[in-house]
């Protein structure tokens, strides 16, 4: 599939690109966390990333509510699943990686086409706002190296719910989830397996 750059005004639809005056703050601090072997990691909140000036500054983005800045890297190269929140998130990358997108208001229902995903590259040092409506999961590594992305959301996201919801599709606090059904992993957990068309695998 073509892959676009974040600087181009196809992305318009799906975020924008925001001034990343901190980049040395996460490159420094980033440096004592590990990349897996394989797949990815995740981890909401880190405590080196939630400096004062940082969350304040990222703050104002989300209106002076609270945040929590964490990060998202490893190796992948495959869509599996499209998540979305009722907020922005803002991705920084630390390396260069690649976002597949959709348009939640392109949805039918519970159901998504994978054709209508598109790529975008975030080359390293660049920070990106994610808009609410816009579906997306796990960055992919570019020429199948290691991607790495700071994320920042409001405070509490993608923690454990503290009951269950009867909208299966919501997993975890301000994280509603789609997967592919060929994604044996998201499929065990019984998520709810709406995406249509190929499993994209970027190359």
């Amino acid at each position: 599939m073509k892959i676009y750059s974040v600087n181009d005004k196809k992305f318009r639809k799906y975020g924008q690109v925001i001034d990343n005056p901190f980049l040395s703050d996460f490159e420094n601090a980033q440096k004592s966390i590990a990349v897996p072997e394989s797949g990815s990691a995740y981890l909401p909140s880190v405590e080196s990333f939630e400096t004062e000036k940082l969350m304040d500054y990222y703050g104002k983005f989300f209106g002076e509510m609270g945040v929590q800045i964490g990060y998202c890297w490893g190796r992948n190269n495959t869509l599996n699943a499209l998540e979305w929140h009722k907020s922005t998130e803002i991705n920084i990358a630390l390396e260069d990686m690649i976002l597949l997108l959709g348009d939640m208001r392109e949805m039918d229902g519970n159901v998504f086409n994978t054709g209508k995903v598109k790529a975008f590259l975030v080359k390293k040092g660049q920070a990106v706002e994610i808009y609410q409506t816009t579906l997306h999961f796990c960055p992919c590594a570019k020429n199948e190296q290691v991607f790495k992305s700071v994320v920042i959301l409001p405070r509490g996201t993608n923690t454990p719910l503290e009951q269950a919801s009867e909208d299966k599709r919501l997993i975890a606090k301000n994280k509603w989830l789609i997967c592919h059904p060929e994604c044996k992993r998201h499929v065990d957990l019984g998520r709810v397996a709406t995406l249509k068309g190929k499993n994209i695998v970027v190359k």
